[in-house]
């Protein structure tokens, strides 16, 4: 990973409620032809470690699929975040603000039919023996890494990086650290608001 300025990081959780969920398998690209598949289910602290020691890499680009997850799990363990992260998902709202932005549907509209990464329940992928799950995933991994450098080009052609960087890629972190510690509303002052605004629509 030292080797190389830009990986793909495509985790797999336990299950879909952010409160439970854990890390159990990870697949990392390093290129189009270098995928590894790390399956830690019985050993999640060495897992645990693996993506520490890679948030912690400066000079590295990490390509997400689902960043503000990913951050959040790094907020809860205390790890600091050092390497570059791009969200495909968030690339996909500036690049192509009108759609769904699904990530199966993102590598559809990119990709074409050149991967298959059919969507698969959480429950079903927890039932898939290991060679199944290292194909599925390595699929996703590859995936991810393409359309990322995809929309990373793009983003340069259009000269809308600093959206990205300056607005997106800033929200993430907040909005993670929001899910892990909640948020205190002041109902009367929403109200007001709500008021303010209609009067002014």
């Amino acid at each position: 990973i030292r080797q190389v300025k830009k990986i793909a990081l495509f985790t797999e959780y336990t299950n879909e409620n952010f409160f439970t969920r854990s890390i159990c398998a990870t697949t990392i690209a390093l290129n189009e032809k270098e995928i590894y598949f790390l399956n830690f289910y019985h050993n999640p602290l060495m897992l645990s470690t693996i993506l520490q020691a890679i948030w912690q890499m400066k000079e590295l680009e990490i390509f997400t699929a689902h960043a503000k997850r990913d951050i959040r799990h790094a907020i809860i363990n205390n790890w600091p975040i050092a390497a570059d992260f791009w969200d495909v998902i968030q690339l996909h709202y500036i690049i192509a603000s009108q759609g769904e932005g699904s990530f199966e549907r993102i590598v559809k509209q990119v990709l074409g039919d050149t991967v298959d990464i059919e969507v698969v329940s959480q429950e079903k992928l927890q039932l898939l023996e290991v060679p199944d799950k290292q194909i599925y995933l390595t699929n996703r991994a590859y995936a991810l890494f393409k359309v990322g450098e995809i929309y990373q080009q793009q983003l340069s052609e259009l000269d809308m990086q600093n959206v990205y960087q300056d607005i997106d890629k800033k929200l993430i972190p907040v909005l993670a650290k929001m899910e892990k510690e909640g948020i205190l509303l002041n109902p009367g002052h929403l109200a007001m608001l709500e008021k303010e605004f209609q009067r002014l629509l």
